[in-house]
């Protein structure tokens, strides 16, 4: 009986795979070799072989599309081909997550086609793999920020190779290591493109080291100083929106941390004098925000009971027997 079921589930089985239909082919596409199958790609000249790499690459088979570019480019080194086809080898390592080979391949190519259409895409692509590489490793980013800027061939790619090691410290959180690195652009650079979004990024990192650190309020007001004079400075520029934003963003924030400290200081009965300093700055500074019209009522309340002249105030007090001498004439 259990032979008879086993020889009818093998026949329904046969049915099935006969009325399947055929398995698809692993078919990609490329830029180089358009719309290609891989399981019927030609390759009896080294051009179809190129195209076969080409295709290996496309279909995230990097290692070997890699070995298959490198051997077609062996036989027909000269070949017109062969600068895009190196680009496809550096590309594919970048994809992979090479990145220090793929900025190595790139270096190579800049400098076998100097001054060349490819050359200017193979450093942009070392650009990029730099940026990318600041995810993973500050050092390696750096390094690779500091050979562009030594192979650097306008002051503008300078002005850029540093404004980006700003942006990769920056994004690592090295607020102190970004701003050196955007204060060198204006420094040296003072007539780049990327002065303003420096002075902008300066005053970022003060405000992201004054709500880190919350060590008293330099660093707050610097960073207050340095967007106001952005907005001023730049007034039609599309960061200035931003600027004047933060503006209020960190006096909100000054504000909030002086009113802490008066509170604090106003719940301590033998020390409630301490509470005028900040007090007095917010009603000064901040009369626009809730805590400077809150500092404004304490203070005046405060003068309504006290009995003691504070210390810088000035008022009339009358002397019996004393009278005025007259002007002289």
């Amino acid at each position: 009986m259990i032979r008879h079921r086993t020889i009818a589930w093998a026949a329904i089985m046969l049915l099935w795979a006969a009325s399947a239909p055929p398995a698809r082919a692993l078919e990609v596409w490329t830029p180089q070799a358009g719309e290609a199958d891989l399981e019927s790609l030609p390759q009896d000249t080294v051009e179809a072989r190129r195209d076969y790499a080409y295709a290996l690459m496309g279909a995230g088979q990097w290692a070997a599309g890699i070995r298959a570019m490198r051997a077609a480019i062996a036989e027909a080194p000269d070949a017109g081909w062969v600068p895009e086809a190196r680009l496809g080898i550096a590309r594919s390592r970048m994809t992979s997550g090479q990145l220090a080979d793929a900025f190595a391949e790139l270096g190579a190519i800049a400098a076998d086609y100097a001054g060349s259409e490819i050359a200017g895409r193979a450093r942009e692509l070392q650009f990029q793999v730099a940026r990318r590489e600041g995810g993973e490793s500050l050092g390696r980013s750096f390094d690779h920020l500091d050979q562009l800027l030594a192979d650097s061939r306008s002051r503008a790619e300078s002005a850029r190779v540093l404004k980006a090691k700003g942006d990769v410290a920056f994004d690592a959180r090295r607020y102190v290591m970004a701003q050196d690195e955007y204060l060198t652009v204006i420094d040296f650079y003072p007539d780049s493109e990327w002065v303003p979004y420096c002075e902008l990024r300066i005053g970022e990192c003060q405000w992201r080291l004054a709500q880190w650190l919350r060590l008293g309020d330099e660093r707050a007001q610097g960073a207050e100083r340095a967007f106001a004079d952005f907005a001023a400075r730049y007034p039609q520029h599309t960061l200035a929106p931003a600027a004047r934003r933060r503006v209020q963003e960190v006096r909100s924030f000054r504000a909030e941390r002086l009113e802490a400290v008066a509170r604090f200081y106003a719940r301590n009965e033998r020390r409630p004098w301490a509470a005028r300093a900040p007090l007095h700055t917010l009603a000064e500074e901040f009369a626009d925000t809730p805590q400077g019209a809150w500092a404004a009522g304490e203070l005046a309340r405060m003068r309504g009971r006290q009995t003691v002249v504070p210390r810088g105030t000035m008022r009339r007090l009358a002397l019996p027997g004393v009278a005025a001498r007259p002007a002289q004439q």
